[in-house]
């Protein structure tokens, strides 16, 4: 997502991506819905990935459902959330300088990398030494030189990020030729699905495919997308059924291509689903959230460290596991709960950061005026 403006009046922080569409009256009615649902689903996936503990809870029928739910959402939910970005960004490939997109964009996401990278960073030091380290999702680099190789290779929950980056300036160099800049976004993404082992390296080579696609085919979405379809529907959403059960038998998500796939298929469905319910209902809280995906990714993973050592401190799990029936419904509800409360706290965060200095966390600091003219693009 390639561009976070804000203004003081206006607390608003999309993701870098966004390019403040929404006045924009081509808008499709989904965006924002889609956008919300996307970093939901990646709180939604953390929470039951990093909160829920298997050792009290790995006997528990709910735990097994959340765990098979979370595993197939994997897919889905990142990829989507790389397809609006590059669907969003069109416009600043397209036509902006180079000079423009630097500073009002590039600059702009590498900062607010830079920063989340180091908070999380500290966070996680502080949570080694002052919590249980054992159960943390992955210990802090505790010398400068794995400090720098994690900063330079994405390996941090804000990897996001510098993904974007990097598939924003891709996509600028070869943007005149989109066949070739899809046709390179397809073997990187096959490649890194069957070769790279490395998490974050393979994350960022899998999902190039999907911000490209946005960008290049976005005119065909606009198209296509405009109103739900039926026939699609059903036939993406059959299909996606049919690769998670090939998927489940055969073992199939690093074959060539195979995952790249299923997330296709998935991300049509969930589209059209979401154009379905913008029919019939407002869902206004979810285009917020849609509007505000920034704090929340940025934030919760921090939030999300401080709640399993406060789950692990009261020994929340452990007289849970015991409680039969009752103990598989609130294991059930947990993670829902979790994601609603860990949302909430980003965008309260992110108000009450904004209404001061705190602003600085979420856009570079602007230099002073120096009176002249800037130059025509």
């Amino acid at each position: 997502m390639i561009h976070v403006k804000l203004k003081n009046t206006d607390h608003h922080t999309d993701m870098p991506e966004s390019l403040k569409m929404s006045a924009d009256p081509k808008r499709l009615e989904w965006i924002d819905a889609v956008k919300g649902a996307s970093i939901l689903l990646i709180v939604f996936y953390h929470t039951i990935i990093f909160c829920l503990d298997e050792q009290f809870l790995g006997d528990l029928y709910s735990h097994r459902i959340l765990v098979i739910l979370a595993t197939v959402l994997v897919p889905l939910r990142v990829p989507l959330f790389f397809l609006v970005s590059g669907f969003l960004a069109a416009s600043a490939i397209d036509r902006k300088s180079w000079g423009s997109v630097f500073h009002g964009r590039i600059a702009n996401i590498s900062w607010i990398y830079l920063v989340w990278f180091i908070l999380q960073w500290i966070t996680a030091l502080l949570v080694f030494h002052l919590g249980n380290p054992d159960i943390m999702p992955r210990d802090p680099a505790f010398n400068l030189a794995t400090l720098t190789h994690d900063f330079l290779t994405g390996e941090s929950a804000t990897w996001y990020l510098y993904a974007l980056v990097l598939y924003f300036i891709f996509s600028k160099i070869i943007h005149h030729s989109k066949i070739i800049l899809v046709g390179l976004a397809v073997v990187a993404s096959i490649y890194a699905d069957t070769f790279i082992e490395s998490w974050n390296l393979r994350s960022i080579g899998q999902n190039i495919i999907f911000f490209v696609a946005g960008y290049a085919f976005k005119e065909q979405i606009n198209s296509r997308f405009k109103a739900f379809s039926t026939p699609r529907f059903l036939a993406t959403t059959l299909i996606s059924l049919l690769l998670l059960g090939l998927a489940s038998k055969f073992s199939l998500m690093r074959a060539p291509g195979f995952r790249m796939a299923l997330a296709f298929m998935m991300i049509f469905a969930a589209i059209d689903l979401l154009s379905l319910l913008s029919r019939y209902f407002k869902m206004t809280l979810l285009k917020r959230i849609g509007q505000n995906t920034l704090p929340v990714y940025v934030i919760h993973f921090i939030l999300i460290q401080i709640i399993i050592q406060l789950i692990d401190t009261l020994n929340v799990y452990e007289p849970v596991g015991e409680q039969g029936v009752l103990g598989e419904a609130i294991i059930i509800i947990l993670p829902f709960l979790l994601t609603a409360l860990i949302s909430i706290m980003c965008l309260t965060l992110h108000k009450w950061l904004m209404s001061g200095p705190g602003s600085i966390l979420f856009t570079l600091p602007h230099r002073p005026s120096t009176g002249k003219l800037p130059a025509r693009e």
